[in-house]
């Protein structure tokens, strides 16, 4: 007979001494009586005290009639909750309902929903990410007046395949927008290469001017031009030398945060639509037809208004992108043609040299008049459209359940993948937080398993670590003290 082997009559001896003991320390004589009303204790021939309940006549297991007493916030309780919890990880009703199978641990939910939202392998699954913060200010290039493509965000998109000869091709097109005036320049690649970028960057450049700062997603695309560009050792020499020089700053906005580079996403989803109702089941277009088109989309998108306009005879003040580089001023007059030549009066001046004074005046009229309606444009810009952008302000960007945590430093965490099931998604550790302008954490560095270093927004970080015994003491401290000082 093998010793080391245990029987099953052991390990229910065991399970029932151990089931008096906890009994013999935690049911008192005063605990007993203020528990009489509602549980009816009694004890059973094993001398085990049991919860009797009016469910006898029930064709339940004698067990689940009158149940084993427990006493909760146990050493024990949180055993017998644990063991029954781990067994498939079941939700918190289907673990109270197996517990009372043979055991009353009173304010048991309490402790089920504690242990449950502390398991490893429950927030893997079910575990929410941190809280995302409303959203802060609109940064200054946004807001403050400014030259326009001053300030850009750039971004590629899919456009229609042309054709090219017997063969059809794929086509991208490049957005160039402003952040102040909201004006877009669209230019055409074929390929999403850096190569094709550059010649794109190089050319809006030569026909809008070099912008202060840039603003893009983390494309290998751009990641790569940013390198080459702030590379003053760069070996492409030939392809970059108009722009390898110029100043320009870049920022990337966070992996996986499309709505931080929203001013140009919406756009976007303008210039689709702008495309697909004009090219509605017409088939394939050569290179030269879909460079039209997309400058003739450019044009019109370029001529919507930026504020409201009313449908009342008032006057026109909504302004147009287009209105701050083009407007329809006319920089000639038309000449009086019936010029009576009085050589006889003092003040009689010539044909000729009134046509120069009248020319002269002409171009100054013409100066001020740009002046002001330039001027007028940037005051409308000011107090039309940037207290409109109040109507389209959201609260709060991402639309997810999240969860009230805040990240910090050495925490590990699940990386929400969306592209991937949830059994796949990584685990990484938390390395530097980012606060933003008004000192809210909204992104965060993180090294995964593999050494790997990301960047994420916390919206996509599930926290997986139970807090340290240091930081629940400081907080449990900090409880105590407000209950102290509200009383």
């Amino acid at each position: 007979m093998n010793t080391n082997t245990i029987e099953g009559n052991e390990i229910q001896a065991a399970r029932l001494a151990l089931i008096r003991n906890h009994q013999l320390a935690h049911l008192t004589k005063d605990y007993k009586k203020s528990m009489d009303n509602t549980l009816r204790l009694y004890c059973d021939n094993q001398k085990i005290w049991r919860s009797k309940g009016r469910i006898g006549n029930s064709t339940l297991e004698e067990d689940a009639k009158n149940p084993i007493f427990i006493a909760p916030n146990t050493q024990l309780a949180t055993a017998i909750i644990k063991e029954t919890h781990e067994d498939y990880h079941k939700g918190i009703e289907h673990t109270i309902a197996s517990i009372r199978q043979l055991y009353w641990i009173p304010k048991i939910r309490q402790q089920v929903r504690k242990i449950v939202s502390h398991c490893f392998q429950c927030k893997i699954f079910n575990g929410l990410p941190y809280h995302y913060p409303d959203t802060t200010d609109l940064p200054q290039r946004r807001v403050i007046r400014c030259h326009p493509f001053q300030h850009i965000g750039l971004d590629f998109f899919d456009l229609p395949c042309y054709k090219e000869g017997e063969e059809s091709m794929k086509l991208y097109g490049c957005i160039f927008t402003c952040t102040a005036t909201r004006m877009i320049h669209l230019e055409l690649v074929r390929n999403m290469t850096t190569y094709d970028f550059l010649n794109a960057l190089r050319r809006f450049i030569g026909r809008r001017g070099t912008p202060e700062t840039i603003t893009c997603d983390n494309a290998p695309t751009f990641l790569q031009s940013e390198n080459i560009l702030t590379n003053k050792n760069s070996q492409n020499a030939n392809l970059i030398r108009v722009i390898a020089n110029k100043e320009i700053e870049w920022k990337h906005i966070t992996p996986y945060a499309p709505w931080q580079g929203s001013f140009y996403e919406r756009l976007i989803k303008s210039i689709k639509h702008a495309l697909h109702k004009t090219l509605r089941n017409k088939g394939n277009h050569s290179f030269d037809e879909m460079q039209t088109i997309i400058i003739e989309i450019e044009a019109c998108l370029n001529s919507r208004p930026l504020t409201y306009q009313g449908s009342t005879n008032e006057e026109l003040t909504s302004i147009r992108p287009i209105d701050f580089i083009q407007r329809d001023i006319s920089l000639t007059l038309k000449l009086d043609n019936n010029l009576v030549e009085e050589t006889d009066d003092p003040n009689f001046i010539l044909p000729n040299e009134q046509r120069l004074l009248r020319n002269r005046q002409q171009v100054i009229d013409a100066l001020t008049s740009s002046y002001q309606q330039t001027e007028r444009f940037w005051n409308v810009w000011q107090h039309q459209y940037l207290t409109s952008l109040r109507e389209t302000h959201k609260r709060c960007t991402p639309k997810q359940r999240l969860g009230q945590e805040m990240p910090s430093i050495g925490d590990v965490v699940l990386v929400c993948e969306p592209i991937l099931p949830r059994n796949e998604w990584r685990m990484a550790r938390i390395t530097k937080v980012q606060p933003g302008s008004d000192g809210q954490i909204r992104e965060a560095e993180l090294i995964t398993t593999t050494r790997r270093k990301i960047r994420r927004p916390v919206n996509l970080l599930i926290p997986l670590e139970i807090q340290d015994k240091e930081k629940q003491t400081k907080e449990q401290h900090g409880e105590n003290q407000t209950e102290i000082n509200e009383n």
